[in-house]
């Protein structure tokens, strides 16, 4: 697959603590064909979510607040476009 090919994905975030990007079909099957390719992951953000996500690591902990925002993810309610699309995500 494409993501295979290119050996690396970059997802941009503009919240670490809500992740938008999540909430894509399309962005959920990439970090999925990440994971499947064994490419490299890697995360954008930009300064002022950056020093929101060093802020809440301080604050709770990093286990702890990275633990919060993967326990809140529903990537089976991720959206695309096109119907059919997220239907051969998902299926």
């Amino acid at each position: 697959n494409a993501v295979g090919q290119m050996g690396r994905v970059v997802m941009i975030l503009d919240s670490w603590s809500h992740p938008q990007t999540l909430t894509r079909a399309w962005c959920v099957f990439e970090v999925f064909a990440c994971e499947c390719t064994c490419s490299e992951f890697h995360v954008a953000m930009t300064e002022a979510a950056s020093a929101r996500f060093v802020d809440d690591m301080k604050r709770e902990g990093s286990v702890a607040s990275m633990h919060r925002v993967l326990h809140a993810l529903q990537c089976e309610t991720a959206e695309a476009h096109v119907q059919q699309d997220r239907d051969n995500i998902f299926n």
